[in-house]
């Protein structure tokens, strides 16, 4: 009887001790969080404003001009259309490789590995997606459609909408560390994180177009380096300050 009458003591102690197990569990803090997206905002830049490699035409394709034979102008056009679309998806591809690679190694979560893992597969899916997207969407805008109390697509409004989406598919990799985290709150602020991108592609074109007067914001890839500084910077801010008030407490 004694044995007996001891043993739900033990086991209430066991579970009250072992429950809030998974409270233990130590969310990255913002401040590990900001420099791990600072960190990838750099490396996304580094590796598209000093590339390594590039895709280019054919040397033989070099001097093609507008008084060519048509058989060399059509496969300069062919040749020129392959050659953007490689550049443009390795430059997106790398720096969704970034931002789903640099903050999980920053942060030291536990799972780091498998954390690094998803975070280079959806950076990689990301990037390719993003500027896949981003591209057929210039493309719609720029087609001369209208819409009712909006009018043109075209202009500012194509630019922001554009790296509006952008900005989205680049902060799925970091919604996706974080909400791994394992931490309710974390997981809580992170899927507010594509908003953070939606309102970079709102920022950028007003603010590289001030800085930089003489650059356009139509390019997709980014090519002017600073231009892409800037909307690497500001989306790196904004999902730094969409996490750091989203769901926050009055």
């Amino acid at each position: 009887m004694t044995q007996e009458a001891a043993t739900p003591d033990v086991d209430e102690n066991s579970l009250s001790h072992h429950e809030p197990h998974h409270s233990l569990v130590t969310p990255p803090s913002l401040k590990t969080i900001g420099i791990g997206l600072a960190i990838a905002a750099a490396l996304g830049w580094a590796i598209n404003a000093f590339p390594l490699f590039k895709f280019e035409i054919p040397e033989e394709l070099m001097m093609v001009n507008m008084y060519s034979p048509p058989a060399e102008q059509e496969r300069f056009k062919i040749e020129s259309d392959k050659a953007y679309w490689r550049n443009g998806l390795m430059h997106y591809a790398l720096i969704g490789l970034a931002f789903g690679i640099v903050p999980p190694l920053v942060g030291g979560t536990v799972g780091r590995g498998r954390s690094l893992a998803i975070g280079a597969v959806l950076g990689l899916i990301a990037g390719l997606l993003g500027f896949t997207l981003a591209l057929y969407l210039r493309r719609f805008c720029d087609s001369g459609i209208e819409l009712p109390g909006i009018g043109p697509l075209e202009g500012i409004i194509s630019d922001v909408m554009v790296f509006g989406l952008l900005g989205i598919m680049v902060s799925l990799p970091v919604l996706a560390y974080l909400f791994g985290s394992g931490h309710s709150e974390t997981r809580s602020k992170a899927v507010a994180l594509p908003l953070g991108g939606l309102l970079a592609g709102l920022v950028f074109p007003i603010i590289g177009s001030m800085i930089f007067p003489t650059q356009s914001t139509r390019d997709i890839p980014i090519l002017h380096a600073g231009m892409l500084a800037i909307w690497l910077a500001i989306l790196a801010l904004f999902l730094v300050l969409i996490f750091r008030y989203a769901g926050a407490k009055k």
